[in-house]
């Protein structure tokens, strides 16, 4: 049984020289970081015409939980993707496409609640 100079058995998995998992699924994976917060806008985006349309149910409750959703996975998926930046560095871009992404979904989302906080607030004159 020949083993090459280069072989360690104790070596640690993580400290490897070769990544186990193939560059393109890494890829695909963090492509979702800004994927998700991007689906996230649409939904928030149908959910003020919803309300525009005065047939607002449980369909508004029930696209909000899809917003909030999407912004928990792009979150994940931005983390994942950041875990990933020193073995794969290809995905810094995807990456940082995630960071922003779920900010502006924050931002949007933020500013969409004080709007609608605003009409709830009666007028002081």
């Amino acid at each position: 049984m020949e083993t090459s100079p280069d072989h360690n058995p104790f070596e640690s998995p993580t400290t490897a020289a070769d990544p186990s998992v193939p560059v393109e699924t890494v890829l695909q994976r963090v492509k979702l970081a800004w994927e998700l917060p991007a689906i996230g806008g649409a939904l928030y985006a149908v959910m003020f015409l919803v309300e525009l349309l005065l047939f607002s149910t449980s369909l508004n409750m029930l696209l909000f939980v899809g917003v909030l959703g999407s912004l928990l996975g792009g979150i994940l998926f931005t983390l994942y993707g950041i875990l990933c930046i020193q073995s794969y560095p290809a995905v810094v871009r995807h990456v940082l496409a995630g960071i922003t992404a779920n900010l502006l979904l924050i931002v949007i989302g933020c500013a969409g609640v004080a709007l609608l906080a605003g009409e709830f607030i009666p007028d002081q004159d």
